[in-house]
């Protein structure tokens, strides 16, 4: 997901977080797997598959091979691919002779038809450093893929704007600061309130606008609807990742709808008046905008905080931002001994080492989870450093985006619907919440197939169609040769009897 990303020094992929049901793996670790190559040398060179576009396009790869060949001796070999058809060409490249010993998991979703392929890495230091160990991909006591990109989308706050309604005298609320926030209850009141202070706080409306049919709108409601899919999944004990759970599941109860109800009626009630949704947060119009790591851009002047998206599920005090896409490395199970324990000192080097996380977030672009980033190397992107402060509070677990569990989109879509209805009219919810329950995996699954079907059917006809025309060109040139070669003899014969002729005439 973002998709967007990188790799860990070059690409990536995409959405959401820890794997598989509670079933430990065979042990794969690279100490006892039996199902590795022979060594072909001690110091192995690492091919890194890259998945996706990294987070910087012009991310300067070769730049990182070097410094790291510089510092321990050990090549790197960097190996690039892009996100369309890059399943396929995993497979294809992890049954090769020359497989690489380090490659990028597409999702947690990826994991089950991987699992033979990924090395445990749980016992490695690259895993304790991970600032929030939930956005591992796990099996059992297993980890089998490591995070090393994350986005995120939560709650901008324009923090000036608080300061100022905290520093009221007449304010109902007893909030002494945004770290008190923790419940959609809470933030329920604090809007509240500021929406009755609001021209005392210089803006028209606590929330940016949110026009339903803004692109910047759209996404924010396709996260907030991972929410209750989210928190209904995650009740789920058979499973160590809501999004797996609902990967299994055949339908969905919807049992969140009101709460996330709830949240949209607060947002309609206490909108800015004017102008689209970044531009009303960028000029200071309104206190808080839904959004993500890709808002750097569009910030007001002075300090900005995040919040979660809160809906008023049980437990939610516990949760943290929702991560939106998170890029996954993988060690290959089945390479040497050796390759896989380059891989991992490789991947210990650039996320630990001074030269290796200035590489990563000045030359890769990386928001890159990892407790060993002290806040001088993080990125300047203010967003950036919010989303990567709650990946470190200790007790608090990032929100999984669904979008992984359904890739066809049609539950996603019924949701984004009821959901652009609701807060353009303030009706239809029930109608909204009956499309979500009426949605089954099955159906989803048969309108993929019959779209699929009818893309092959075009194909199949646009190659029909092809064969003919190019049978058509052929008949047309072995016609048009036939006509030029008699044309040819004709004028041929014609020249014969000429020159016959000039003979006979000038024969004395």
């Amino acid at each position: 997901m973002k998709r967007c990303i990188s790799l860990l020094l070059a690409a990536c992929l995409l959405f959401a977080l820890t794997a598989c049901k509670n079933e430990p793996k065979p042990d794969d670790t690279p100490e006892t797997s039996q199902s590795t190559r022979p060594d072909e040398a001690p110091a192995a060179a690492i091919a890194l598959t890259a998945l996706l576009t990294p987070p910087n396009g012009s991310a300067d790869l070769a730049a990182v091979a070097a410094a790291y060949e510089k510092a321990t001796g050990t090549k790197v070999t960097l190996k690039t691919a892009s996100a369309s058809g890059y399943r396929d060409r995993l497979r294809t490249e992890l049954d090769a002779a020359n497989a690489p010993a380090l490659f990028e998991l597409p999702s947690p979703a990826d994991y089950p038809d991987l699992a033979d392929d990924c090395a445990d890495l749980s016992k490695t230091s690259l895993y304790g450093f991970l600032a929030d160990k939930s956005l591992a991909v796990t099996a059992g006591e297993g980890v089998y893929a490591i995070p090393y990109h994350v986005e995120a989308f939560g709650l901008l706050v324009n923090k000036d704007v608080t300061d100022r309604y905290f520093a009221l005298t007449d304010r109902k609320t007893t909030f002494a600061s945004l770290d008190e926030i923790d419940s959609f209850d809470k933030l329920k009141a604090l809007v509240e309130d500021m929406q009755a202070h609001k021209t005392d706080l210089g803006i028209t409306g606590v929330f940016a606008p949110m026009d339903p049919a803004d692109e910047e709108s759209a996404r924010w409601l396709r996260r907030l609807s991972s929410l209750p899919l989210y928190y209904e999944f995650a009740a789920d004990d058979d499973y160590d990742s809501p999004l797996l759970a609902a990967l299994a599941a055949d339908r969905v109860d919807f049992d969140y709808g009101d709460n996330l109800k709830e949240a949209l009626a607060l947002y309609r009630a206490n909108t800015a008046d004017s102008k689209k949704t970044a531009e009303a947060f960028a000029a200071g119009d309104c206190a808080m905008m839904p959004a993500g790591t890709d808002t750097a851009a569009k910030l007001p002047g002075g300090e900005v905080r995040m919040l979660p998206l809160y809906i008023g599920a049980d437990g939610e005090d516990k949760t943290g931002l929702c991560v939106t896409d998170v890029h996954y490395l993988a060690v290959n199970a089945r390479a040497s001994e050796s390759q896989r324990k380059s891989a991992v000192d490789f991947l210990e080097w650039l996320f630990s080492s001074d030269e290796g996380k200035r590489l990563c977030t000045e030359t890769l672009g990386l928001t890159a989870p990892f407790g060993t980033f002290q806040p001088d190397e993080q990125p300047d992107d203010p967003v950036k450093q919010q989303t990567l402060a709650w990946l470190a509070k200790d007790g608090v677990t990032s929100v999984t985006a669904m979008d992984a569990a359904y890739r066809d989109g049609s539950l996603l879509d019924a949701m984004g619907t009821g959901m652009r209805t609701f807060l353009r009219t303030g009706d239809g919810w029930d109608d909204a919440m009956s499309a979500v329950r009426d949605w089954t995996r099955d159906a989803a699954n048969d309108v993929r197939d019959a779209a699929e079907n009818a893309a092959d059917r075009v194909s199949d006809a646009a190659d029909t169609a092809r064969d003919k025309v190019s049978e058509a060109a052929d008949t047309v040139s072995d016609k048009a040769g036939e006509a030029a070669d008699t044309v040819s003899d004709r004028v041929d014969d014609a020249a014969d009897a000429a020159r016959d002729r000039m003979d006979d005439m000038t024969r004395p």
